[in-house]
């Protein structure tokens, strides 16, 4: 199996990249000790997805695998991850309609979450209100209920190759983009429930060393600081208050 896609682990103090998961989408803490991460694979045969998410502990060796019903996903497929208010794994192939709600001790799936006439294109990740934010178009992402019902449609025109992150302490989505008209990353601010509260908030150039142009990737971190990536640097940016 050939992927390019990985994550890596940055040391600040010692400034120092270490890739630690090959083929990784996406992950989320689920706890002080361990990590959940969803993956890619490309030879998923059967009627389970195997494989594709897996439980770290904080030195990133590896706990275990958890198993996913296949249904009709295609034997190339990624999961993507996140973790609820609640602990438990939020796990969804990417083109289906199914989220599923995971216990990480057993490996369980207590619920299944489905999505009317919507597929998953991308990152999933849970409000502390119990709603999900899920990519579900280019430019375009759909907050659902745990019960599957439309909350709200957030979209513009102008997010190329979008992705989302939420602020867990506010719910705020910070929707990194490219902007085509400027040749420039940026990232505006937008309310859960679709309003754009700050226009490009961030902007910074794309790397030479990007061959990945159009894929702006931005977090925010527990202390609401937001970190962007450029491709080849990473700039934290830290909230400013303004009265």
């Amino acid at each position: 199996m050939t992927c390019m896609l990985h994550i890596s682990v940055l040391n600040a103090q010692r400034k120092s990249l270490k890739e630690i998961v090959a083929c990784g989408v996406s992950c989320a803490p689920i706890d002080s000790n361990v990590i959940v991460c969803g993956k890619r694979r490309r030879d998923c045969e059967g009627d389970s997805v195997d494989g594709c998410i897996t439980l770290y502990d904080r030195q990133w060796k590896m706990i275990r695998d958890i198993s996913i019903p296949k249904n009709n996903s295609p034997d190339d497929t990624s999961v993507y991850v996140d973790v609820d208010r609640d602990g438990m794994i939020l796990a969804a192939h990417f083109d289906m309609s199914n989220i599923y709600v995971i216990n990480p001790a057993d490996g369980k799936i207590l619920n299944t979450i489905t999505m009317q006439d919507k597929v998953v294109r991308g990152e999933i990740q849970a409000l502390t209100s119990g709603d999900i934010v899920v990519k579900t178009g280019n430019d375009q992402f759909t907050v659902i209920s745990r019960s599957g019902e439309e909350m709200a449609v957030i979209h513009f025109d102008e997010w190329c190759g979008s992705r989302c992150r939420v602020d867990k302490l506010t719910d705020t989505l910070y929707i990194a983009y490219w902007d085509t008209e400027h040749t420039i990353y940026a990232v505006d601010q937008v309310s859960c429930d679709g309003i754009i509260q700050a226009r490009r908030i961030v902007e910074y150039e794309n790397s030479d060393r990007n061959s990945y142009l159009y894929t702006s990737r931005c977090l925010v971190i527990p202390t609401g600081n937001l970190v962007a990536c450029d491709g080849d640097k990473l700039f934290v940016y830290k909230k400013r208050l303004i009265v």
